[in-house]
């Protein structure tokens, strides 16, 4: 065969294989115990706590920095545009604050709801920040007759001053807010049946709804929000499953998705939970982790090739730096699909957090 036609041959021959390798980098924080939580739209910062410990911002060229702060309150989480930072800290009464980063290792807390009182060594924790970092939700416990009860909270971070509280859909029950679109104007979460279960809602310009299926299905907790409100993903897919996670998109509504093995004779894995908690600005990919035989498993969801472990994702696309590592979770990605952040073991059995660039 001569060298043209063997060319030709092969180039036929991936193209019938399906789409070329993507290719990319898989890049070390470089400090074990970094849990990589948030990711900036740029892929260029990455926020997280240490291991029970404080919280830290990882950026390109400086590597990760520790800078303070650190409870199990919320969440860690940056802006869009990666200039704020909020997470959880400690006040002078030993209360664990929603906060804002304020440089170095000061943080600003940012309390509760008015009337608001401490339950345990809670006050309010953060969640997530609208692009531009003027507004954040979370959870703001509450005072008085509903002391240890808790409501969705929205910040204005600009303004001051105490939360907003969000309330809940059925009277003297909970709720929490767990992201925030872009542009502030939708929010969602979850909030308490009237037995207690989380069930899916959002809160359109401050008035909230359970979000249901098209069959009126109640869903569990939504997890994210994209920049204008017309993508949401969440988990517990028709209430009381939660083996599969959802992913909602205006206009054509919902798509479930998750593992479907189970325990058999030959002892086969069971799949007891499928978390998704970050997507693409489209939803078109998905990322989180599941739950299997009581360890979790990171996981992608993606149109063109469904679900998948995040270390199969990256060898698919001719990412090979990982494969000695068990990776645990992906907890976030940037709106174009491109960059990714979470963490997992290392090949020293220590954890730590990553970043992967495809090309």
């Amino acid at each position: 065969m001569n060298m043209r036609r063997f060319v030709i041959t092969l180039t036929a021959l991936a193209l019938a294989a399906g789409p070329a390798l993507a290719g990319g980098t898989f890049t070390r924080m470089g400090t074990p115990d970094t849990l990589a939580i948030g990711i900036s739209d740029d892929g260029n910062t990455v926020v997280g706590q240490l291991f029970f410990g404080p919280n830290f911002v990882w950026t390109r060229g400086e590597g990760v920095e520790v800078i303070g702060g650190g409870c199990s309150s919320g969440q860690v989480a940056v802006s869009g545009d990666g200039n704020t930072i909020v997470g959880c800290n400690v006040d002078s009464e030993g209360r664990w604050n929603a906060a804002l980063y304020l440089g170095d290792s000061d943080w600003q807390d940012l309390g509760s709801v008015p009337g608001a009182e401490r339950c345990d060594a809670f006050l309010s924790g953060a969640w997530d920040l609208t692009t531009d970092g003027t507004e954040m939700v979370g959870l703001a416990w509450l005072g008085g007759e509903q002391r240890c009860r808790a409501h969705g909270g929205l910040w204005d971070l600009v303004a001051g001053g105490p939360a907003t509280d969000l309330g809940s859909l059925v009277e003297g029950r909970s709720s929490r807010a767990n992201g925030i679109s872009g542009d502030g104007e939708v929010i969602v979460g979850w909030s308490d049946s009237q037995f207690g279960s989380r069930l899916g809602a959002k809160w359109i310009n401050g008035v909230p709804e359970y979000i249901m299926t098209e069959d009126g299905k109640f869903v569990g907790e939504a997890e994210a929000v994209n920049s204008d409100g017309t993508v949401i993903v969440g988990q517990n897919f028709e209430f009381g499953d939660s083996r599969f996670s959802w992913r909602w998109r205006e206009g054509e509504g919902f798509t479930k998705f998750g593992a479907t093995e189970t325990v058999n004779a030959t002892g086969g894995l069971a799949i007891t939970g499928t978390f998704a908690g970050d997507m693409s600005e489209d939803g078109s990919v998905v990322v989180g982790f599941t739950f299997i035989q009581n360890s979790r498993r990171s996981m992608i969801y993606t149109d063109e090739n469904g679900q998948e472990t995040f270390g199969g994702f990256l060898k698919r696309n001719g990412i090979y730096d990982a494969l000695d590592w068990d990776i645990q979770a992906v907890s976030g990605v940037t709106p174009d699909g491109k960059t990714f952040t979470g963490y997992g073991v290392n090949p020293d059995g220590f954890f730590e957090g990553f970043v992967v660039d495809l090309d």
